[in-house]
């Protein structure tokens, strides 16, 4: 039952409907938390899920906590290392994004700087162009963190946002 009604929050927030996503989440979030083992992809893809919804009702800390469990229980889980990779940097996106809103801006720039991509960072300015969705999450969550904790805008950065953008697909 949990599972089920975690799909639907999470396809009544992909299709846009949030009024009635967060209608749900509010009477069986709770309920779907207690009943998934930290140690699942269940557990884990819910908390992710659950920050999204938050972040768009405007419930910053409450996203923000919701993408911590996340990250812990990611660690908990045994997938192979890309797919880590690539759940972690979105999780982490989440929550420097959820922190930055919050007003916590030290915990924001805690979590992008511990983002994976950050060690490809000299790599992609070097490249000249954003390659992927997550990159360009990235990015644009890095400059909105700097921002609000009140760090100068990185040019480099800058330029690569404003460059067309050269996405590849790519499979995990």
């Amino acid at each position: 039952i949990a599972d089920y009604l975690s799909q639907c929050i999470a396809v009544l927030t992909d299709a846009g409907d949030v009024p009635r996503s967060a209608e749900l989440y509010d009477v069986a979030g709770n309920f779907i938390v207690q009943s998934f083992s930290r140690t699942t992809p269940e557990y884990f893809f819910f908390r992710l899920q659950e920050a999204d919804l938050l972040l768009r009702v405007g419930n910053s800390k409450g996203s923000e906590a919701a993408s911590k469990a996340a990250i812990e229980s990611l660690a908990t889980l045994k997938v192979q290392p890309q797919i880590e990779r690539y759940l972690e940097e979105n999780a982490r996106n989440s929550a420097a994004l959820s922190a930055a809103l919050a007003g916590d801006a030290g915990t924001a720039v805690d979590e992008i700087e511990k983002n994976p991509i950050n060690n490809d960072l000299a790599a992609i300015r070097a490249r000249g162009s954003l390659d992927s969705r997550e990159v360009v999450a990235f990015m644009a969550t890095r400059a909105y963190v700097r921002a609000a904790a009140g760090l100068r805008p990185d040019a480099g950065d800058a330029a690569l946002l404003k460059a067309p953008l050269q996405l590849k697909v790519d499979a995990l």
